[in-house]
């Protein structure tokens, strides 16, 4: 632990002149935002020696002192060598060590090559200083002295009662280690998202254990250590090259990477706002599929609410989950990029800080920004990518005590409740981005209600807590229609990925995915109230569709596509556990790269069959090349 700190500390001192006029009480708080996760570390390493223990309790012969010492000795030249190697690559790379570091000591030459005598003085003067001064403080206050055979007590020669001590005393040891490892008595295991505190990165990449941080990439990338992409149908050119056609039939030509056409001249996009700077709020349901949504085919009675809501609204009929779990779609939501088959963007900050973020667009045209949960945000590390990007104001199960709580954090009702209010607090003036995440239809569905409706055997608990967010839904609308703000405000409901229901879909055939996207509020145009849209789509097209309306640019998010422009084709990809599906108008298919085979691939013109396997193929390529590229 002192040696964490001792290394967080050169690190901030290295870069004082990036962060001194933020203030010496936000800099020193990154030592204590740190604990958290410096402890999980320290308990890592506290496995061999504790191992090592339990053994050496059974023998006479004394290993336990030599072999901790030197264990000791290896972790202080280990971590000194992470701590040196990130200030050496910080300014450069722009992010904290992480796995591509064993990518480029396969290729020592290009390395040594590239580097200056500056990185070498940085690397050897840092890495002396914490490894010396760290074994220093280790001979002289921590070092394990040693103990003669004949004065060791081992377990034979206990009587009863000090050996069941002696067990349970071990094995509560033990317990204490595992806990403090996974970060603490808490739903969620630890992640960065512990350390992030500050709008200032630096501050929060020096809160973040390196070590920890590095462990933690490594193993999240593990199958592409070598940067090889397993999604790999076709050389890069050609694939780059069959992913430009499926945004640009015309194109025949190469380009360097996939690209939006935005410049369609006809038909021209819908124009469904009446000014293009209104307030957007963002509803994201949890777990919601569009089976509990009377309104797109799904079972009746289950989301009234929502139902009565289209008539006012613009509903998006073909739109489809890029993923599986929350941690996926906040980066297709918020970042237009697509959730990945074997690895989650959003809990590396190396590879997320390659992203774009609606906020900071917003941000851009004037726009504040805030997040609502009602959980904790540290689940899938999506907490420290709402930091980085920087929105003005994230409200978590922390900043709500005093509102009702289940298991997993504050019921909908309340938090629904709470974001109305803040709202109406919003500076006058200026035009606010607020996203408000729900949380009860997550399990284990601990609502505050005391009739459960029956709707089905299979997944009934789920319909219920669907229907009682639905409840909480209307509650808010009804609220928010008397707020001043409501005129010029736009409502996006979006879910953040689907759910298992009473339909009993498989889990990786297209209409698993299938979620619902609504349009309401005073900002739409009246003529486009109780209207539908059936472009084929997906999350990622939801902010090159909404910048568009406001006349903005969307290049940044590449991936996504405008569905109120009649001009931008139609197709939706997804992904689920090592596999990806490919959505078109004449067919689609999900591929299982396990077992290597089709799941499902169902086409309405025969004709078309290998060119939608192509475009597919090629589609995940390029998408999976992307985030190694990052």
């Amino acid at each position: 632990m002192l040696m964490f700190a001792f290394g967080r500390a050169i690190f901030l001192l290295w870069h004082l002149t990036d962060i001194i006029h933020i203030g010496a009480a936000e800099i020193l708080a990154s030592f204590s935002h740190a604990l958290a996760v410096d402890v999980s570390a320290s308990c890592f390493s506290l496995i061999v020696p504790f191992l090592l223990l339990v053994f050496q309790i059974f023998i006479t012969s004394n290993f336990f002192t030599c072999l901790v010492n030197a264990y000791y000795y290896f972790i202080i030249v280990l971590v000194s060598l992470v701590y040196a190697g990130e200030l050496t690559v910080y300014d450069d790379w722009g992010v904290k060590l992480h796995y591509k570091v064993f990518i480029h000591l396969k290729n020592p030459n290009e390395m040594f090559k590239t580097a200056d005598g500056g990185h070498y003085f940085v690397f050897f003067a840092s890495l002396t200083i914490i490894a010396f001064g760290s074994m220093w403080l280790y001979r002289r206050y921590f070092r394990q002295p040693e103990v003669s055979a004949d004065a060791l007590i081992t377990y034979s020669s206990l009587g009863i009662l000090n050996r069941l001590g002696l067990f349970t005393s071990l094995l509560l040891s033990g317990v204490v280690i595992m806990i403090f490892m996974r970060g603490r008595l808490q739903p969620i295991p630890i992640n960065q998202s512990d350390a992030y505190y500050s709008k200032n990165n630096i501050l929060n990449d020096a809160a973040v254990n390196p070590v920890w941080n590095l462990t933690h990439s490594t193993i999240e990338n593990l199958s592409h250590l070598d940067n090889h992409n397993p999604y790999t149908y076709f050389g890069k050119e050609e694939a780059k090259n069959l992913v430009e056609k499926i945004y640009k039939p015309e194109l025949t030509g190469v380009s360097s990477r996939p690209r939006r056409d935005s410049a369609h001249s006809n038909p021209k996009p819908k124009r469904i706002l009446k000014n293009k700077r209104p307030n957007i709020v963002l509803l994201l349901m949890e777990s919601w599929s569009a089976d509990i949504i009377e309104s797109l085919g799904g079972m009746p009675g289950i989301t009234p609410n929502f139902d009565s809501l289209t008539k006012n609204g613009l509903l998006f009929t073909n739109l489809y989950a890029s993923g599986y779990t929350s941690d996926l779609a906040m980066p297709a939501i918020l970042s237009s990029f697509h959730a990945l088959p074997i690895a989650s963007i959003v809990t590396q900050p190396a590879k997320f800080k390659g992203l774009h973020c609606i906020s900071g667009s917003l941000k851009q045209a004037g726009y504040t920004s805030s997040f609502y949960f009602g959980g904790q945000l540290i689940y899938g590390n999506i907490k420290s990518y709402l930091y980085y990007n920087k929105f003005d104001r994230i409200v978590e199960q922390e900043d709500l005590k005093g509102l009702p709580m289940g298991k997993l954090g504050v019921h909908d009702e309340y938090l629904f409740s709470k974001h109305i209010e803040d709202l109406g607090m919003e500076p006058d003036g200026s035009p606010f981005f607020s996203t408000l995440f729900t949380l009860s239809t997550h399990p284990p569905y601990d609502m505050p209600v005391e009739k459960m409706k029956y709707y089905s055997g299979i997944e009934n608990e789920y319909l219920n807590a669907a229907n009682y967010t639905d409840s909480c839904l209307g509650a808010y609308f009804r609220e928010a229609k008397r707020q001043g703000w409501y005129e010029n405000t736009l409502f996006i409901i979006i879910a953040d990925h689907s759910h298992n229901s009473p339909k009993q879909w498989s889990y990786c055939s297209p209409e698993h995915y299938k979620i619902p996207m609504l349009f309401l509020g005073g900002a739409l145009k009246d003529e486009f109230r109780g209207a539908v849209e059936n472009h084929i789509g997906s999350q990622v097209d939801i902010i090159p569709t909404l910048l568009s309306q406001m006349e903005l640019s969307s290049d940044k998010y590449h991936w996504g596509k405008d569905l109120l422009n009649p001009s931008t084709p139609e197709f939706a990809f997804y992904t689920f556990y090592n596999g990806f599906g490919w959505v078109r108008l004449y067919g689609y298919f999900a591929y299982e790269k396990r077992y290597q085979q089709f799941i499902h691939k169902q086409l309405n013109d025969s004709t078309k069959e290998e060119e939608l396997l192509k475009e597919g193929r090629a589609y995940m390529q390029t998408v999976f090349q992307e985030y190694l590229d990052f």
